[in-house]
């Protein structure tokens, strides 16, 4: 089941109002990209099928701002979710928790770390006039893909009761561990977090631990 991202633009924007601390149509629009990121770390699908497109600012969903576009760059009051909308118990926590996390950036404190992303800057030219050929479209495969990374082969041995050491066959291409050496100069990656941390990598070929959290 797909949502809306109207749907998921109300929330967000309602939430943030009931936060006292309401968000402009550009912060919207970072805030949903990462939400759709954590939803495919943690479901291996997308939350929303609207298309996401490479703008200036980033990356952007053009139904929701578009809809949202008579605000310009003032914060939006005032939205409520739509009747009979009901999100369940997962896709909220996701989302609260991707809220929480960008509510107090700075819109272009935002904007900048969205233009960071690979996938943006892989598809997005400064300078060049896109108004005949319109902007880049990101397909849901291509998100999913650019979300989850490559699919490795690994092995993990417990460090401390949230600590994990993992040993690898390849090169890994991830945001969320840390590379280090240990003192036989042997590559390690270490992570903070429980074993659903390890499934976001992607599908993975685990080592299952024994863990109080199993």
């Amino acid at each position: 089941m797909f949502y809306d991202v109207l749907d998921i633009s109300e929330y967000v924007l309602s939430y943030c109002e009931s936060k006292e601390k309401p968000i402009s149509n550009l912060k919207l629009q970072k805030i949903l990209f990462y939400i759709q990121c954590e939803h495919i770390r943690r479901n291996k699908k997308v939350l929303f099928d609207n298309k996401m497109e490479c703008w200036t600012y980033g990356i952007c969903i053009p139904d929701s701002y578009l809809h949202y576009n008579s605000w310009s760059s003032t914060d939006i009051f005032g939205v409520k979710l739509k009747e009979g909308i009901v999100f369940n118990d997962d896709t909220k926590l996701i989302m609260d928790k991707i809220i929480n996390k960008y509510i107090d950036w700075n819109t272009w404190q935002l904007v900048e770390s969205n233009q960071k992303e690979k996938i943006w800057k892989d598809n997005f030219i400064d300078g060049f006039d896109y108004k005949n050929i319109g902007y880049y479209q990101i397909g849901n495969n291509e998100l999913i893909e650019y979300v989850l990374g490559d699919v490795i082969k690994i092995n993990i041995d417990i460090l401390e009761s949230e600590k994990f050491l993992i040993t690898y066959e390849k090169s890994i291409n991830v945001t969320t561990v840390q590379e280090k050496r240990d003192d036989n100069n042997y590559n390690y990656f270490e992570l903070d977090g429980d074993l659903d941390k390890l499934k976001d990598l992607g599908e993975l070929i685990l080592k299952f631990v024994e863990l109080n959290t199993i």
